[in-house]
């Protein structure tokens, strides 16, 4: 009874709330009475495409722990593929591994991240990127949705726990 209560409650809120404020509204509700898994997909995405806290793109920067996980990526995927094959990275955040990837000569290299803030900052921390990586700044799934090309290889680091459970 009291889900569906709740349910009511949001759907109504959503209506008469603009979306913006809605998603906000929505996020500090879940947050206050700790609500696991994030039940709606638009949620989520609001979620993931603002700076969520604790969470913050300034964080996956190279600092030393981070130039250690990037070098073990591109040293395992360099056995496997090689500089001509096309790579994309669910996820890139501020594309601190593509930076690895290019500086070890890989140049087809694609980006899916929801997060603008971050794509930007990947812009000014690693400005030769733009020349051979492309970056689409929107969900995984609609991306997915719409993109139709193949890749040589897929990967991605700590993301997938965070897709929405009906993706």
């Amino acid at each position: 009874m009291i889900k569906k209560r709740t349910k009511l409650i949001f759907s109504l809120l959503e209506k008469i709330v603009p979306k913006y404020y809605y998603f906000h509204i929505r996020y500090r509700i879940d947050k206050i009475f700790k609500a696991k898994g994030m039940d709606s997909l638009k949620l989520l995405h609001y979620y993931w495409s603002r700076n969520p806290t604790g969470n913050q793109p300034e964080g996956y920067f190279i600092n030393d722990r981070n130039k250690r996980t990037s070098k073990v990526l591109v040293e395992t995927i360099s056995k496997y593929v090689n500089p001509e094959n096309t790579i994309l990275e669910l996820g890139t955040n501020v594309g601190r591994n593509l930076h690895f990837l290019s500086e070890s000569g890989f140049k087809k290299l694609f980006g899916v991240e929801i997060n603008k803030r971050a794509v930007d900052l990947m812009k000014s921390e690693f400005p030769g990127l733009w020349s051979h990586v492309k970056i689409y700044n929107e969900p995984i799934e609609s991306f997915l949705q719409k993109n139709n090309m193949c890749y040589d290889l897929i990967f991605t680091s700590a993301v997938l726990e965070h897709i929405h459970y009906d993706s």
